[in-house]
């Protein structure tokens, strides 16, 4: 993939910061930061609806604003993934969910194979909400008919699943993306 916006989807704790910076990297293309992960930890974890929904814009933002002078951006995380979040805490979604966010040209979604770290923000301890997370990421995208990826495996095998993942996307009249 050489051009475009590729999401690092997924639960906590499955390595989606790590993943998105190393992409970056090995692409030579800026990255954006998950915006939740400091929102969080200034404001605590138990998010309102409307805190969901302005993580989710300022998410978009970010995101809005890196593919303005970049022909590729990773992200880690994006208003779609708050979307998740937000339909799983019972509260009604906001419509702008629905049609104001970018959306990506592509997801990796990271399966559940990391051990869960507690960072002091993330939630999703049991491995049941982990699963439960991952499988209403797969249902949402396949809903608003969005291309993804799996993306499986510890350390630089998980990078090198993504980049196997990437290069199946790339059609003949590109090069691979490695």
């Amino acid at each position: 993939m050489n051009r475009g916006l590729i999401v690092i989807a997924g639960a906590e704790s499955t390595g989606k910061s790590a993943l998105a910076a190393a992409l970056a990297a090995h692409f030579a293309v800026p990255w954006v930061d998950e915006y939740a992960r400091d929102y969080c930890a200034r404001h605590g974890n138990d998010l309102s609806a409307a805190q969901l929904l302005h993580v989710a814009r300022e998410q978009d933002r970010l995101i809005r604003d890196a593919l303005l002078g970049a022909p590729l951006v990773i992200a880690d995380t994006d208003a779609v993934v708050t979307a998740v979040w937000a339909g799983l805490s019972g509260e009604a979604v906001d419509g702008w969910y629905a049609d104001g966010p970018v959306a990506a040209d592509l997801y990796l979604v990271l399966a559940n194979d990391l051990p869960w770290e507690d960072d002091g923000v993330r939630v999703q301890r049991d491995p049941a909400a982990r699963d439960a997370f991952r499988a209403a990421m797969i249902a949402e995208l396949d809903r608003r008919g969005l291309r993804w990826l799996p993306v499986a495996g510890e350390g630089k095998a998980r990078l090198h699943s993504a980049l196997a993942a990437l290069a199946t996307t790339v059609d003949d009249s590109r090069p691979p993306p490695c």
